[in-house]
């Protein structure tokens, strides 16, 4: 294959990719987080009524995580956190971190 086809085809990647980042909602990945929290939470029998309003977010401290969506359902000591990278997928969940080996 000739080099500028190449390049064009590296280029076209790019700026596919960067235009996802761009389009990407801090509000529509809360949402979908705190949605996927009311899945989990009747999914697992959970005590306590879930709802939305049940989470914050948070920026994240870890390296690679973008956002923090913790949601607490109320009276209780635990709570789901979702640990979100820059692409807005799940990188792992606070039930996931507790049982990664320290680094």
């Amino acid at each position: 294959m000739p080099l500028g086809i190449i390049l064009l085809i590296v280029a076209a990647n790019g700026v596919r990719l960067g235009m996802q980042r761009a389009a990407l909602d801090e509000g529509a990945v809360i949402a979908f987080y705190a949605n996927q929290y009311l899945q989990d939470h009747a999914r697992l029998e959970t005590p306590g009524q879930a709802a939305l309003t049940d989470c914050i977010a948070v920026p994240g401290d870890d390296p690679g995580i973008w956002i923090v969506v913790r949601c607490q359902p109320s009276g209780q000591p635990d709570s789901f956190d979702y640990y979100i990278r820059r692409d807005g997928a799940l990188a792992f969940t606070g039930r996931d971190r507790a049982a990664r080996p320290e680094a």
